[in-house]
């Protein structure tokens, strides 16, 4: 009987999109040839050391992951990675409206929003269930074949503010709503499809922990590519796909010199902002481009403020805060390595945008104003700051994706589907952008396609 000819696959990308689709096609028998543009696997699973001390570190990308990420929790077990639980916060929680400060614990009529008083009564996580995480449910499982069982286009049609005001939310409620991590999309819950906020937040009920890599989220990309070091060539920018009906043909720029690979298949685990810069020939079907060239990306700003001490235990406050300030939302670092600590600010949409075209001192000093704000005293342990600004990140021009009205139902059956010899990945291809889970799923999805495509009537794997 002749033996089969082994098939080469280029992966475009050594993010974990790429790399779990190269490392399930190896372990398949595939030829897999990985091309980064960067001099590091990971993509936008980026960890920072080097500007904090006492061994402190900050991720800028993914931060962690949840219980029912099985993808995720199966990769971290594989390589034997440290794994823990991320510490609840202990002390209260700072929430601040219109320059007023509660403490998440406390009565919302200090902020003057005009709540019902069913709302007042609910306070800020009520609310959130009211008109969020129990509409959620009722939308059916996303992650089961052949959903949505039911018409939803009229969720996505409108968006989640406008969504949650047909349901009898007041807009002091809706203010408060765009305090939450649902905000963190696009331009926020006035923005972003009540469909898309919908199926998002079902994606995270039943999640009872959250996990994350001790010492930097970084830690697995980093194992996968050392696990296939040789397949992987950094530097290469790719600028060219030239397809046909047997394989496709992949131009890339390195060190100014132009060369190319030719192979049977190719999986593109890019930002879609980054695929859209390359040329494609013939062009990707009217769907897939229209895919492609408007799904948005959020804008993220993340500063990262290097303290001497967590003077916010002194006054029994957990470092946390939801405010509608720019800097939105305050966390301090999940594991602490030294009596210094790091309190991180996160800005998305155009908070993000304004911040992010600042300078780095005046940013550092937007930051540290409006964090005195919350927690006065900060400016006498504050060592210092570093940042990361994912919209001017050449190789990912944003950081996660989000749905406009009318786009998720639209975009749905196109998200996972190849275009002839070229498969997708990343995490903007699954139902949980922004997620290390997502890009995992996107890839061992595209691995899985390249096998049933190279091998016909080879069954998926269950």
């Amino acid at each position: 009987m002749p033996v089969p000819p082994v098939r080469k696959v280029i992966v475009v990308g050594a993010g974990l999109a790429g790399l779990s689709a190269a490392h399930e096609l190896c372990r398949a028998g595939f030829d897999v040839v990985i091309l980064e543009a960067q001099t590091r696997a990971g993509g936008r699973v980026k960890t920072l050391r080097a500007a904090f001390a006492d061994g402190l570190y900050a991720d800028a990308g993914a931060m962690s992951f949840l219980d029912i990420h099985t993808n995720v929790l199966q990769y971290v077990q594989e390589f034997d990675l440290p794994v823990s639980i991320v510490p609840p916060p202990t002390g209260s929680e700072v929430v601040s409206v219109r320059g007023r400060e509660i403490l998440l614990n406390g009565t919302y009529e200090r902020f003057h929003l005009n709540l019902t008083p069913e709302e007042k009564k609910l306070g800020l996580k009520g609310i959130t269930d009211k008109y969020l995480n129990d509409p959620a449910k009722q939308i059916g499982d996303p992650s089961q074949p052949g959903w949505p069982f039911q018409d939803l286009s009229s969720l996505d049609a409108i968006t989640a503010a406008d969504f949650c005001r047909k349901n009898g939310a007041s807009e002091g409620a809706i203010q408060l709503l765009s305090l939450s991590l649902v905000d963190f999309y696009g331009e926020g819950l006035v923005s972003c499809s009540a469909l898309f906020v919908l199926v998002s937040l079902r994606l995270l009920q039943g999640s009872r922990n959250v996990f994350a890599t001790e010492g930097g989220q970084d830690q697995l990309p980093r194992a996968i590519a050392k696990s296939m070091t040789e397949k992987i060539h950094y530097g290469c920018a790719v600028t060219r796909i030239e397809r046909s009906a047997t394989g496709a043909t992949v131009y890339f720029n390195r060190t100014g010199r132009e060369s190319s690979i030719a192979g049977d298949y190719v999986v593109c685990a890019i930002p879609f902002p980054i695929l859209r810069t390359i040329q494609v020939n013939p062009p990707f079907s009217p769907e897939k481009a229209e895919l492609v060239d408007q799904l948005p990306n959020t804008s993220v700003t993340r500063t990262y403020l290097q303290v001497s001490e967590r003077f916010w235990e002194k006054g029994l406050m957990s470092g946390n805060a939801e405010t509608d300030l720019p800097i939105m939302l305050v966390f301090p670092a999940f594991f602490r390595p030294s009596h210094r600590d790091i309190l991180e600010s996160y800005s998305a949409g155009d908070n993000a945008r304004r911040l992010g075209a600042l300078s780095d001192a005046d940013r550092f000093a937007e930051v540290l104003s409006e964090m005195a704000e919350l927690f006065p005293g900060i400016r006498q342990f504050t060592e210092g700051a570093t940042d990361k600004v994912w919209d001017a990140d050449k190789w990912a021009l944003g950081a996660y994706a989000w749905y406009k009205p009318g786009q998720f139902l639209r975009f749905l059956p196109h998200l996972g589907t190849p275009d002839g010899r070229v498969f997708f990945a990343g995490d903007q291809t699954s139902l949980l952008p922004g997620w290390m889970e997502g890009a995992l799923q996107s890839g061992i999805r595209a691995a899985t396609q390249i096998q049933q495509a190279a091998n016909p009537g080879t069954a998926a794997p269950t």
